[in-house]
């Protein structure tokens, strides 16, 4: 005779994210949060953070992150540099812009 309490699936997994996406949704996930970590907490430029957790094109890393977390790795790396106060590396900025 069945458990009447253990009729159903357990509800709380449901509502799991993890759950709603394919094996391959999830490691790019996994991979952008890495990614965004890296970025933010060890100040870590978009490029060098992308190629570090598997991203072999950076454009293709950035409209990634973007559809992910609403914003471009850029603008994301700005708000970490404003909010720890290191300032921004101009020589980068400045050969970029040469």
């Amino acid at each position: 005779m069945p458990d009447p309490g253990a009729a159903g699936p357990d509800p709380s997994l449901e509502a799991d994210p993890a759950r709603a996406l394919s094996p391959l949704q999830y490691q790019n996930h996994l991979r952008l949060l890495e990614a965004r970590r890296r970025m933010v907490s060890d100040g870590a430029p978009s490029g060098v953070a992308a190629g570090a957790v598997g991203y072999e094109s950076v454009s293709q890393f950035s409209r990634e992150y973007a559809r992910m977390f609403g914003s471009p790795p850029r603008r994301e790396t700005r708000r970490a540099a404003g909010r720890t106060g290191r300032p921004r590396d101009r020589s980068v900025l400045s050969a970029a812009g040469a």
